[in-house]
């Protein structure tokens, strides 16, 4: 057989080959990946449907715990104090909050003071439907009176199915503001998901869903559904519709029953494209593929086979031998010709550059080491004199730059959050005598052990310690008001006068004391950060002028 029909056979049975290979791929591997792609599509959109609900769940129960770990609630269990109810319990605090339901409970479950509004119509809704069939213990709502694990860790929340259709709700067990008990009852607060906030989780995740309470939808689902999405839910797909695809899930309630169905609807244009990309392919390979075979067979007759031949030959030589001295001398006027004479002088330049290249690389590689070493020590320098910048040298606290930062941001969140805001600002009794009597280096610890005992007086992650410049250190306190404050301030002044570092010079004590300030304010328009600075240091100033060794607020 000639090399023209090898040729021809090859190409004709490549092309068959290929062009069968290319459908199965295509029908069998590629279009099935459309299905899967449309599929994983839905998920992803019924996944983020879940999480926008998880979430608002999620903001409810973190409200709640704001309000259950508060001094003031846990005193009203007892008190049942007017005032609390007409500062906090108003019709403000629904509306600004989106609440619909407040309830404050006692430890037997009996209700200290309780409210549902429906905010569309602003009107009061009686709570015995919310109750319905509720009692004693086996209530979800109302926690144990005795818990297994740590009271502010304890909540039950998710959806509650009332008479009104679903509703978010959230309960914790009432403690003090460090969290702390025994517990004087439980608050639960509910949330309607609402045609609003149904339209405003829409808004959000940018998904097409639908929530139905229907039972008869429900338990079709129940008796349909297959296949885990994940742990926690099921799901039923519906490709029906050749323009849109369904798929839905049950979401439970608090009881572990169902609650509601969520549908989600995606346009089906992903498998569309899938289809319309297989059948082009497949369109073009074999018109492409014919067309190419057909020329590859009429340019490859004369003119191709030989000199590429005896050019892949040449350049398999040069690849083996590496003698770059080997020319091909083809003395032709067409373009492979062309190619010969330019190769060969290409093969000439090739060896006059192999070896400048060689040494141009090994420059280049001491260059490259020299320039990563250079750089790696910049971004060390950088990070220390990132640390530099926002510590204190000598108390390893924070330094007034990062203490000016900080207060800033919590003034900040404590004006969205209408929460209060404290600031201690502490100055050690006669430090000036002391420095004088026992010498700076003395000093300098002193001041590291006050630091520490600062550090080591603080309850929460979130209180922050600062000095703020000689002898004074601040420390901010979020969501703290003055009571609290003034605790922080009494443990810290009693601890640094346990110490007994000794200050024979000192005009309050025998040992090392500590004047305290005490600043509480809620941000608001009308108030700034300076504001409470400079109530702190008021206080702080009368602290002095009392005698020293204690705190003012």
């Amino acid at each position: 057989m000639t090399l023209k029909s090898k040729m021809i056979f090859i190409l004709i049975s490549v092309f068959l080959l290929y062009a069968s290979i290319e459908y199965f791929i295509q029908r069998l591997i590629i279009f099935p990946n459309f299905l899967e792609l449309e599929k994983y599509s839905a998920q992803q959109n019924l996944q983020r449907s879940i999480a926008a609900i998880n979430r608002e769940i999620f903001h409810l129960d973190s409200k709640c715990q704001d309000w259950t770990a508060w001094d003031d609630t846990y005193e009203f269990v007892k008190s049942h104090s007017k005032d609390y109810i007409t500062s906090n319990l108003n019709k403000g605090t629904f509306t600004i909050n989106s609440f619909n339901a407040i309830f404050i409970c006692d430890t037997n479950g009996h209700t200290v003071w309780g409210k549902i509004f429906d905010l569309t119509t602003n009107e009061e809704i009686g709570h015995q439907e919310l109750f319905q069939g509720s009692s004693g213990e086996q209530y979800p709502l109302i926690h144990p009176s005795t818990v297994k694990k740590t009271l502010s860790k304890t909540n039950i929340s998710g959806i509650l199915m009332t008479g009104k259709g679903p509703m978010l709700i959230s309960s914790r067990p009432i403690l003090t503001s460090e969290n702390k008990g025994p517990s004087r009852g439980h608050a639960i607060f509910g949330q309607f998901l609402s045609v609003s906030l149904k339209k405003n989780l829409v808004e959000q995740t940018q998904v097409n869903f639908t929530i139905s309470t229907d039972k008869t939808l429900i338990q079709s689902f129940i008796r349909n559904a297959t296949n885990p999405l994940d742990a926690k839910y099921n799901y039923l797909i519906d490709r029906e519709d050749e323009h849109k695809l369904h798929i839905y899930t049950l979401y439970n309630d608090i009881r572990k029953n169902p609650a509601f169905l969520i549908k989600t609807t995606i346009p089906r244009d992903i498998v569309k494209n899938g289809l319309s990309t297989t059948r082009f392919a497949l369109l073009s390979v074999f018109f492409i593929g014919t067309g190419v075979m057909l020329i590859i067979i009429l340019v490859m007759k004369k003119t191709i086979i030989s000199p590429i031949t005896r050019l892949t030959d040449h350049v398999l030589s040069l690849s083996e031998t590496r003698n770059y001295s080997m020319r091909l001398k083809i003395k032709r006027r067409d373009e492979i010709g062309t190619l010969a004479r330019g190769f060969d002088r290409m093969v000439e330049k090739i060896e006059q550059q192999t070896e400048e290249l060689a040494s141009i690389n090994d420059d280049l590689k001491k260059d490259i080491a020299m320039r990563m070493a250079v750089e790696r020590a910049l971004q060390e320098a950088n990070r220390n004199l990132d640390i530099l910048a926002k510590i204190d040298g000598l108390t390893k606290m924070a330094n007034r730059r990062q203490f000016d930062e900080n207060l800033t941001l919590e003034w900040k969140r404590m004006r969205r959050e209408k929460l209060p805001l404290s600031l201690i600002i502490c100055d050690v009794d006669c430090f000036k005598l002391y420095n004088d009597t026992y010498g700076h280096i003395a000093g300098d610890d002193c001041l590291r052990a006050i630091a520490q005992v600062i550090k080591n007086s603080m309850k929460r992650p979130s209180d922050f310690t600062a000095r703020y410049g000689g002898e004074e250190f601040a420390i901010i306190l979020s969501n703290t008001d003055s009571e609290g404050a003034a605790k922080i301030a009494e443990i810290i002044r009693a601890n640094i006068q346990a110490l007994g570092i000794p200050h024979r010079t000192s005009l309050a004590a025998d040992s090392v004391t500590l004047s305290l300030g005490i600043a509480s304010l809620i941000p608001d328009e009308t108030s700034t950060v300076e504001d409470l600075l400079t109530l702190a240091d008021k206080a702080l100033y009368e602290a002095k002028s009392q005698g020293r060794n204690c705190f003012k607020t």
